[in-house]
């Protein structure tokens, strides 16, 4: 089905780049000698990465929390380092976007946090494509909040019913959809180009 677009409106992590926090999980456990099964639930879980996502506790205090409540034995620097090398390229994205660019503005819309963010902004191509991001740490909400959306359509001056909006997360996508925006789940490159030419946003 084929729709009037105004703007692109993607989600960063697991779209753009993939990530997985098994990676932090893992190298976290070796450090502190805690189980890699606690690491999660005691800080990513905990509140405490939402709070620092939402902008609500400085960087500092986030790293000196972790450090000591994993009594990490290690600087500051290399934790930051850690904490940061859970992402990888998604295959196929760089180009994809770039193409979409070429024809509309490309917006980032994303829970993340400024340590996160600033890594892939240094160390992925892809996000050079990128006229917009709106973040979680900036906005002080994450998604579904309708305020991040809202945000998004306000700087592109247009409006939902207008916007193609993709996230890797069902309940992000339903959301998004009841919002009145043409949302897609995301799984794949391949996919997603698909569903771009199914609805004429690429020829």
């Amino acid at each position: 089905m084929k729709f009037s677009c105004d703007l692109v409106l993607l989600d960063l992590g697991n779209v753009l780049v993939k990530f997985d926090h098994a990676i932090i999980a893992r190298k976290l456990s070796k450090l502190s000698r805690v189980p890699i099964f606690s690491i999660v639930p005691k800080f990513i879980q905990s509140g405490l990465g939402e709070q620092f996502d939402l902008g609500k506790i400085t960087a500092e205090k986030f790293v000196a929390r972790v450090i000591c409540d994993l009594r990490l034995k290690i600087s500051a620097e290399e934790f930051v380092s850690a904490w940061n090398e859970i992402f990888t390229e998604n295959p196929g994205m760089d180009a994809l976007v770039e193409k979409l660019a070429a024809r509309y503005p490309v917006y980032v819309i994303s829970d993340t946090n400024s340590f996160h963010f600033e890594y892939v902004q240094k160390h992925f191509p892809v996000l050079r494509h990128v006229k917009e991001f709106i973040l979680s740490y900036k906005m002080g909400v994450r998604k579904p909040h309708p305020k991040i959306f809202e945000e998004a359509v306000r700087r592109a001056g247009t409006s939902a019913a207008k916007t193609l909006f993709a996230d890797d997360r069902r309940e992000i996508i339903d959301a998004a959809s009841r919002m009145g925006f043409h949302a897609f789940q995301f799984t794949d490159t391949d996919s997603f180009k698909k569903h771009l030419f199914e609805t004429g946003l690429l020829e």
